[in-house]
This record gives structure tokens, C-alpha cells and sequence, in this order.
């Protein structure tokens, strides 16, 4: 449906677009009247397509003749359609040159579905090519925007020249020609006699003169005006005036007592100065205000007394005796065990003394810490090698119970 189909019936619509372009013109009573023409009407057939078929859009709309005549320019807006798009290729005769005139009118109506109106440009734009040659295009789509007298008006403003097809001397009506305008000449009145040239501001000035009043002077002003005094300008004084500061004289003034240091400053504040309702106290000394509250008795001392921990130091753990220990024999356990308690009752008799020493002596063996750099290496017996060996080998495993223990047996008596 996008595209136009005028190969099918192009024939039929060569021969209908000659018979106008090649038409004869019109004789008698047609050829005075101003509306007369010659057309043939074109219409465009739309495929019926259904909105589900898949090559619904692949479908051409077909251009054939519909009708052609002569006559009056209201028959031929009798032949368009509502409901259908329509071209019209006519012939009409221009009223200023009386030379003939081809216009094409393409028509859209008003009832023509939406989806079908989306392809009128591109319909016109193929019918401009196959009916080519017109001199005025018109595009409507009702009978308001077409009507015989618009058409000849479109025509005859299109018409760029304004000249006859009679020869010379003749006229198409056979009157007597026009009588010819002549250009008006320029008559001087009385007041610009006697001048070089023409003022046409003479005339105006003058009245404008006769109604001057007396009393005023030639700038405009009269004799209420203020009398001028001074003919130049003079010059002003500016208004600004610098202020001065000495940075070196102020940085030399002694600074009044600061309220920082807990002084009061007494400054004579202009009388039109309005103070505000704050006023420093300075700086405050909290350690003596402190101070005097303790002296006065009125307060106590809000600090906490220091706790002392319940954690008790053993001292420095020595390593080296606790693997000792661990390697001797049982029989030597008892007589170290003897003296570990010995040296038990020791650290009870030295109690008292440890309760009395500080918190830093006691933590001193824990300041310095040693690590362990060696250990001791493992004694090896040399069992291996050498000439005197006392292996004796492998023997089998007696035969026993299951988890018990084997019962020794006796030698059997030899036999015989």
C-alpha cells in the first residue's frame, strides 16, 4: 500500500493525460467563459488487506482512470470523493494572457482512513512524475478548499506574464483601446518662487510662525525660565575624603589591661554607642578557685584513693631448673621435694618484708626478660660398630594365650 501501482493501467492513463496536454482549444460560447476547462480524473484504488496478514504492508495501491470531460470547472469538483484519494489533471485558460494553463489537483478526503492518508505524499509525489508539465498545484480535501473561482485565481497569480497571444493593434474584445495615463507634472506653488529649489517645509514654518508666541526665546524657554548663571561647567569637589593611619604610632601605644588577664577595661564608649548585655569575666583560674574551697572547708576531695590489685607477683621462673627437675631420677625427687620446702618457708618469713616494698620493686624481674638461647643436647649411646657385639639375633615368639600370659613348657624327653 506504500507504493503506487501505475504501470497497470498506464496505458489508459497516457492516453487520457495526452488527449488534455493535445486537446483543442475551446470555440463559441466556452471559450468566454472564464471557468471553462478540460480535465481528466484519476483515483486510487486501495487493496483490501487484512490487519492480521503478515504481507498485509507489501500490497500496492493501483492509479486508473476514473472519468474525463469539459465544461464548467464546478463539474469537475463534482467527480471528487470523501472517502478517496483523487488527482485531477486539467486545462483552463489564463485570464490575464488567455494562453492555456495545466494544474493538477490532489485530493485527500476528509473520510479517508488515517493509515491511508499517510501515504498521499508519497502518492503526489509519484502522480507529479507521470502527469508532469502542470503550472499550478492544488491540494485539497474538502469542497472549501476548491472552487472554480480559487482555481482561476491560483492561475491567473501564477501568470508571471501579463501579454496577449493577438497580434499587435488588436484587441480581444474589439473596443477601442484604453486611453493611456500620463505621468503628472509638478505645477511650484507661490511660496517656493524665487528659491534655487523646492523646500516643502516652507509652507509649514511659516504657519508655525504666525502662531509663535512672543515671549519666547529661540531655544524654547520663556520668561518664567531660571536665569543662567554660569556659562561652563564647573568643577566639584568629591565627596570622599581618606583617613590617615599611622600603624607605626599604634603599634607604639602601650595595650589598655586585657580581659583576659581577669582585668576589667574601662573604655569611654561614645554616648550614642548602645552596649550590649554581655560582659566578659576574663579569664578563670579553675586551681584556685579549687584551692579556696578547700581552704574554706566547704568542699571535699572528689578524687578516687588508689586501689592496689590482688594480683600478686611469684617472681622470675627459672627454666632451668624446672627441666632439671624433670630429668632426675624418683630417688632424688624426695630430697628435692625436701627442699622445696625448705625454700617455701622462706618466702613465708619474707612476706612481711615483701608486703612493704613497692609495687615497682616487685614488678622489677618482670621488666628484664631472657630468653632461651640453648637447650641441652641428648646423650647417644655408641652401640653401633666395634668388634665386641652382643647381639644375639632374632628369636620366634613363644605361643601364648589370646592376651594372656604364655605358660612356660618344659623340654620334651627325646624319643628312643
Amino acid at each position: 500500500m506504500a507504493t503506487l501501482n501505475t504501470s497497470t493501467n498506464g496505458p489508459s492513463i497516457s492516453k487520457s493525460y495526452q488527449s488534455i496536454v493535445n486537446g483543442p482549444a475551446p470555440t463559441g460560447a466556452a471559450s468566454k467563459s472564464a471557468t471553462h476547462g478540460q480535465w481528466a480524473v484519476f483515483s486510487v484504488s486501495a487493496p483490501l488487506t487484512n490487519a492480521f496478514q503478515p504481507d498485509a504492508g507489501g500490497k500496492e495501491s493501483v492509479l486508473k482512470v476514473q472519468s474525463t470531460g469539459d465544461g464548467d470547472l464546478s463539474e469537475l469538483i463534482e467527480e471528487f470523493s470523501d472517502g478517496r484519494i483523487q488527482f485531477a489533471f486539467a486545462k483552463v485558460q489564463d485570464p490575464n494572457t488567455t494562453l492555456p494553463k495545466f494544474v493538477l489537483v490532489a485530493w485527500c478526503g476528509e473520510g479517508v482512513p488515517e493509515r491511508t492518508k499517510g501515504y498521499f505524499t508519497s502518492h503526489l509525489a509519484t502522480v507529479s512524475k507521470v502527469l508532469h508539465g502542470y503550472h499550478v498545484q492544488i491540494t485539497a480535501r474538502s469542497d472549501r478548499d476548491l472552487t472554480p473561482d480559487s482555481i482561476v485565481q491560483k492561475v491567473s497569480d501564477a501568470s508571471g506574464s501579463k501579454y496577449t497571444s493577438n497580434p499587435p493593434g488588436a484587441t480581444s474584445s474589439g473596443g477601442p483601446p484604453p486611453p493611456i495615463s500620463s505621468k503628472p507634472a509638478f505645477t511650484p506653488t507661490q511660496s517656493s518662487r524665487g528659491t534655487s529649489g523646492f523646500n516643502p517645509l516652507a509652507s509649514s514654518r511659516a504657519g508655525s510662525s504666525a502662531a509663535k508666541d512672543t515671549n519666547v526665546d529661540e531655544d524654547g524657554w520663556g520668561q518664567d525660565a531660571p536665569q543662567v548663571t554660569r556659562t561652563g561647567l564647573e568643577k566639584v569637589q568629591s565627596s570622599y575624603q581618606p583617613t590617615k593611619v599611622n600603624m607605626r604610632e599604634l603599634s607604639s601605644q602601650k595595650s589598655e589591661a586585657s580581659t583576659l588577664n581577669g582585668t576589667s577595661r574601662n573604655v569611654e564608649a561614645p554616648s550614642d554607642v548602645i552596649k550590649g548585655g554581655y560582659q566578659p569575666v576574663g579569664k578563670v583560674d579553675i586551681a584556685s578557685i579549687r584551692r579556696q574551697a578547700q581552704q574554706s572547708g566547704g568542699s571535699t576531695e572528689d578524687r578516687p584513693n588508689v586501689v592496689k590489685g590482688s594480683y600478686e607477683p611469684v617472681g622470675k621462673v627459672d627454666i632451668a631448673a624446672i627441666r632439671a627437675r624433670a630429668q632426675q631420677p624418683p630417688e632424688r625427687e624426695a630430697s628435692s621435694n625436701s627442699s622445696a620446702a625448705a625454700k617455701s618457708e622462706t618466702p613465708q618469713r619474707d612476706n612481711a618484708s615483701d608486703e612493704q616494698t613497692s609495687l615497682s620493686d616487685r614488678s622489677s624481674p618482670f621488666t628484664t626478660s631472657e630468653r632461651l638461647t640453648s637447650l641441652p643436647k641428648p646423650k647417644v649411646a655408641n652401640r653401633f660398630g666395634g668388634g665386641s657385639s652382643n647381639f644375639t639375633g632374632t628369636k620366634a615368639p613363644t605361643p601364648g594365650g589370646f592376651g594372656h600370659d604364655s605358660m612356660s613348657s618344659t623340654a620334651a624327653p627325646p624319643l628312643g
